[in-house]
């Protein structure tokens, strides 16, 4: 028993397999499972390879009760790893909070640090951030700091994104366009001059000295609108105009349609400013409201509330837009309804709009939605979002086609298009100074290779994506190990190769 005691047995296959008998099986359904996952995962095979038969036979020698996952519980395993390593990133995150002002050499300095400290500081191909001008900053500091740090690659090399110069009738005689442009000018001017004087809730306190002369006299227009409201954000407006000219002279595009008239302009700008003017009113009012119900039911329209823009809410014109639609009839009761027109009073009457407004609001809802769809989709939380950026500039800039070439719909609507096609060209073009928006689609199963085909993208666009999807896998792809000869068969190789390895090897020429 002594000798038992102080004999130190030697390191051999038998003690170790005797060792491993007296301690009893070591297998566990869910560590094998977790494994399994995490192996799938690492060398990027498919989810059915844990199904494959010949790796069956080798898991049923080592052990006859061994039961294999399906590709979906794969799946689901590996979410779920995902989920739980991404909480404990952002735990470790934590530790590096930036506790000074957020200027861009600060920020770059603390990722820096955190990339260090874990590591990785070689494995970053980008960062998501928005377009602060701090943020511009501490990305051109990290590629400083960080060698293999790529940055904001500013190439225009996938411009895929050009519009076929249309043809469309000029004004025959320079001067009558700069009298058509003064017009606009000594309006737009106008508008810019108007100030906020009336906040919400004080409805009738800025209208109380009209009367129906004075309602007739407002306005050269015959909008029937006081120059208090016909006010828009001066700040949004110049802004708005100096991109617009800009991306204009870039892009020479003011042949694509045919330019406004003074009074076309006059009638697309009132139509929205009435619906907006009448939308505020009627929300910041429980009488309209409720007189706005009763109209419902006397027009047989559902009844459903009104809402109002708001000009610091993306999309708040579309929705009110969209209402009003709906609301048509029940509208046309309500801004006739005499205790809404007296002489002192909101005076409805002055936001009536004509059959020729109502028509313009029609025909625009339709492309204002599409840029709606757009929004919701790209503000999802949780979920990748970076492949489907081109997707919805593609889907937004087919529907602005159809809306510009689009004869029969009002000028306006079609000028309204060509506005907003000419500033997306701008902001799709911004695309091309990142490859993670052509790494996304080229990587998605999805998309691929064939997304950019049926798109008609250019050849050289799109061997130049796959070049970029294949050098930044260079930057990711594990050490190589050893293989021995017998095993390096093509057969085998094909079947450990990554998705941007197989990009590769299939657009190699034989």
């Amino acid at each position: 028993m002594c000798h038992v005691k102080t004999c130190e047995p030697i390191d051999s296959s038998e003690t170790r397999a005797m060792t491993a008998f007296v301690q009893g099986l070591t297998y566990n359904h869910a560590t094998r499972q977790m494994k399994i996952s995490l192996w799938i995962s690492r060398r990027s095979h498919l989810f059915a390879i844990a199904q494959d038969p010949e790796l069956l036979d080798i898991f049923y020698d080592l052990n006859n009760k061994v039961e294999m996952p399906s590709a979906s519980t794969i799946s689901k395993d590996i979410k779920e790893i995902f989920k739980i390593s991404r909480k404990n990133v952002a735990e470790m995150l934590q530790t590096f909070r930036a506790s000074k002002a957020h200027d861009g050499p600060y920020l770059a300095a603390r990722i820096a640090e955190c990339l260090h400290e874990y590591g990785i500081q070689g494995k970053i191909l980008a960062l998501v951030a928005d377009n602060a001008s701090n943020n511009n900053t501490m990305i051109k500091q990290l590629m400083q700091i960080l060698p293999g740090f790529q940055g904001a690659r500013g190439r225009a090399i996938l411009s895929q994104f050009s519009i076929v110069k249309r043809k469309g009738k000029k004004a025959s005689e320079d001067e009558s366009k700069e009298t058509i442009d003064t017009e606009l000018e000594d309006e737009e001017e106008q508008l810019l001059q108007a100030e906020e004087e009336e906040e919400e809730g004080e409805e009738g306190e800025a209208l109380e000295k009209v009367d129906k002369d004075e309602s007739s006299k407002e306005g050269e227009d015959g909008s029937g609108l006081q120059e208090e409201e016909l006010k828009l954000d001066p700040d949004v407006v110049a802004s708005d105009a100096a991109a617009i000219q800009a991306a204009v002279v870039e892009a020479d595009l003011n042949d694509c349609v045919d330019p406004l008239t003074a009074a076309e302009a006059c009638i697309g700008r009132t139509s929205v400013l009435k619906l907006r003017n009448l939308g505020k009113k009627i929300v910041n009012s429980g009488t309209i409201k409720e007189s706005l119900k009763s109209t419902c039911v006397r027009s047989q329209t559902p009844v459903m509330q009104m809402v109002k823009d708001v000009t610091t809410r993306w999309n708040s014109m579309t929705k009110l837009i969209a209402h009003a639609l709906k609301l048509h009839e029940a509208i046309k009761l309500l801004v006739i309804m005499q205790e809404y027109n007296k002489r002192t009073g909101v005076h409805l009457l002055r936001f009536q709009l004509s059959n020729e407004e109502w028509d313009i609001l029609t025909q625009v809802y339709p492309l204002l939605d599409a840029f709606l769809y757009a929004t919701k989709k790209i503000s999802q939380s949780t979920i990748p979002l970076i492949h489907e950026v081109i997707p919805l500039f593609d889907h937004l800039s087919s529907i602005l086609d159809t809306f510009i070439d689009n004869v029969a719909l009002h000028p306006v609507v079609q000028n309204a298009a060509l506005r907003g096609m000419i500033l997306m060209k701008k902001y799709y073009a911004l695309t091309d100074d990142s490859i993670v928006y052509r790494i996304a689609m080229i990587l998605h199963p999805h998309f691929k290779t064939a997304y950019f085909l049926k798109a008609k993208w250019n050849s050289e666009w799109i061997e130049t994506a796959k070049e970029l999807a294949c050098k930044a896998w260079e930057l990711y792809k594990p050490a190589p190990t050893a293989v021995p000869v017998a095993a390096a068969h093509d057969t085998s190789r094909l079947l450990n190769m990554t998705h941007a390895e197989h990009i590769c090897h299939i657009s190699t020429p034989f």
